[in-house]
């Protein structure tokens, strides 16, 4: 069996090694602004600004990540369908903040960066 070499032209096959090197696959990126309700779905980047409310459900199977800037006031924040949460309380966010999330196999975890 012959090596397949690094393609030349468009209709060239590609090894294994070519796309491991020169492909990553990113996630899609999704943005929202001001009352956010969203089911959180596999593969995706979110960032919400400006969020007055976040309404978050997060299903069992979900792989994903964000951020969230709040608007001034106070936000309300329902966070549902996970299995189990751990860092800091997004509940408690309050306005001006910035808070990073991270979904996986049911699990969420929440970091508040305007406390770091």
């Amino acid at each position: 069996n012959a090596a397949v070499k690094d393609p030349a032209k468009g209709t060239d096959a590609v090894n294994l090694a070519y796309l491991q090197k020169n492909f990553e696959v990113k996630p899609e990126k999704k943005t929202a602004t001001g009352a956010v309700t969203v089911t959180a779905e596999n593969n995706k980047e979110y960032k919400f600004t400006a969020v007055t409310s976040l309404s978050l459900t997060v299903a069992a199977t979900t792989d994903c990540h964000g951020f969230v800037t709040f608007a001034s006031g106070t936000p309300t924040v329902t966070i549902k369908g996970y299995t189990k949460t751990e860092g800091d309380d997004v509940t408690k966010a309050a306005g001006g903040e910035t808070w990073e999330f991270d979904c996986l196999n049911g699990y969420i975890l929440w970091k508040n960066w305007s406390e770091a």
